[in-house]
């Protein structure tokens, strides 16, 4: 008999390869997807991941949740017998505890479990699941609707989605679902109603009673009918179909009307046998296809191993003549940038680039930047010290600076020391120039803000003082100097004398027809061409 061919597992290499996002670490691992895999069994997660709270498994060959206790023991008590048949019983025994398959109830944190798309018939194994809000079920071949009551005991589960499954399309399959789940919110993407729920929960005695007895009734007919036959697809209440005769014979000369070429290689015949045969929709035709197409797969993966890409030649670093050549394989932006005692290149790298996938080889003359098997080598203007080289990168932008120290060396205080000290010097002055350019600028400003301020303060004076001579009649300033006739003379206010001396009263300076406020002529002299007679500007009464 020849080998089944190989598919896919839940072994510690998928797990790493698909926890990526997480940094390889299986034990913190939060969600984790496994679609199309053809995966045909649940294994190992439970092992390496115990705390996963999203887990995708849709479109695989998954044909059980998980097996009761007494079914796992059975069938590694059938794989022990067949591994040991002649050794007694009492001396060879199974293990006690069976291989780690199928135990999502351990995943004590999922919360998402999305199983779409596979080979299930029956919801089992989850009542344990404490922490699950929402299953996703869609398009299996779940087909016992009271498969749904293994759900109760999970308490936060939210949304359920079971479309697609034969038990989607019995009568009262909605009513059921909902009245025996009171914690759902949604039911195969409709919200649940609160008259909905309550509707269902009057209907659900009847409906569960006619569930159990078409259950009995199946189970009686299977058992008087017999075991279906391995293989077959049809259910065991409908007949064989029939065939016309042209129709046979049509479709068996077609499948012997094959070209010469694919007789000869098995692996077309397969193919072609694969492309042309009708399978029907059912967990053991999918299985059936799933591992026909991985024996496919495994013929055709040494062929296209065997292909080997051509060999690249290799650019040439060096010219005829030994001197170095300039290459720039990645396209990286650089820059040269001298001191009195160092060289520096700087090179913009990607930002999420790993340091350790950079390589830096110095020479007196040149150096060469290897960054992911790419090269960037540059001629130096002047000799540099290979043994003095300090290379840094940046946090914010990724890119690299190379200081290398100049061979001549620099007489003073700068020059003295290894590169790191001489680069840490130079910075310093640097930031010392700076702050010293800042002060310089600060100062600079306070002059000129002084200067404005001086300039508008005089500009006020001015305007004061041009309106003491020149008050409008609707805004009489009191403080400025008024003449007051005597009522025999017209009314009008004439130019002021000169300043008169200080520490003259009110009632003197009406007697004199003036009034003075050193307030406002302390700062400057009002000389008597200040003033001009205003007739606008009525008398003092």
């Amino acid at each position: 008999m020849p080998d089944e061919p190989k598919t896919q597992r839940i072994d510690k290499q998928l797990l790493l390869r698909r926890a990526e996002h997480n940094d390889g670490e299986l034990s913190s691992l939060k969600e984790i997807t496994l679609h199309q895999f053809d995966i045909e069994k649940i294994e190992n997660l439970d092992v390496y991941c115990r705390n996963l709270e999203i887990l995708y498994l849709q479109n695989n060959q998954i044909g059980r949740i998980g097996a009761s206790p007494n079914a796992a023991a059975r069938s590694l008590s059938l794989v022990f017998t067949s591994q040991f048949p002649d050794s007694p019983s009492s001396t060879h025994s199974p293990p006690a505890h069976p291989h780690h398959s199928e135990n999502l109830h351990k995943l004590k944190q999922l919360r998402y479990l999305n199983l779409a798309l596979n080979n299930i018939c029956r919801i089992e194994n989850l009542s344990r699941c404490e922490s699950l809000e929402k299953l996703d079920l869609t398009v299996n071949f779940v087909d016992d609707l009271l498969d749904v009551e293994e759900l109760i005991e999970c308490r936060q589960l939210k949304e359920l989605y079971l479309i697609g499954n034969p038990c989607s399309s019995e009568q009262g399959y909605r009513k059921f679902v909902i009245a025996t789940l009171p914690q759902l919110k949604t039911l195969d993407t409709t919200t649940i109603e609160k008259s909905e729920r309550i509707a269902a929960l009057q209907d659900l005695p009847s409906i569960r009673a006619r569930l159990v007895r078409e259950r009995d009734q199946k189970k009686q007919s299977h058992e008087t009918e017999g075991e279906q036959p391995v293989g077959d697809a049809r259910p065991h209440n409908e007949p064989a179909p029939t065939v016309e005769p042209g129709t046979a014979a049509t479709e068996h000369e077609s499948n012997e009307t094959t070209p010469d070429t694919t007789a000869q290689d098995p692996a077309a015949v397969a193919r072609h046998s694969f492309q042309t045969t009708t399978t029907s929709h059912t967990p053991e035709s999918r299985l059936k296809i799933a591992r026909e197409l991985a024996q496919i797969r495994s013929e055709s993966a040494p062929s296209s191993r065997s292909k080997q890409p051509a060999p690249t030649s290799t650019p040439s670093l060096f010219g005829p003549d030994g001197r170095v050549l300039r290459r720039n394989e990645g396209k990286w932006p650089f820059s040269f940038s001298e001191t009195p005692a160092t060289v520096i290149l700087r090179v913009d790298l990607p930002k999420f680039l790993d340091s350790s996938l950079l390589d830096l080889d110095v020479h007196p003359t040149w150096l060469r930047l290897t960054v992911k098997g790419k090269i960037l080598q540059l001629v130096l203007d002047q000799e540099v010290r290979p043994d003095d080289v300090l290379a840094e990168r940046s946090k914010h932008s990724g890119s690299l600076a190379v200081t290398m120290r100049k061979a001549g060396g620099v007489v003073g205080a700068v020059g003295e020391g290894d590169v790191e000290a001489v680069r840490r010097r130079e910075r310093e002055q640097e930031e010392e120039e700076r702050r010293r350019d800042k002060e310089a600028e600060r100062v600079k400003a306070e002059k000129e803000k002084e200067a404005r301020s001086g300039a508008t303060r005089r500009m006020k004076l001015l305007k004061s003082s041009a309106t003491l001579g020149d008050a409008p009649s609707s805004a009489v300033n009191y403080r400025t100097i008024v003449q007051h006739a005597s009522d025999d003379e017209e009314s009008s206010v004439k130019p002021a004398p000169r300043l008169a001396r200080a520490g003259v009263g009110v009632k003197e300076g009406m007697k004199a027809g003036k009034i003075q406020d050193r307030r406002i002529l302390h700062d400057f002299d009002i000389t008597q061409e200040t003033f001009e007679e205003n007739p606008d500007v009525p008398p003092l009464e």
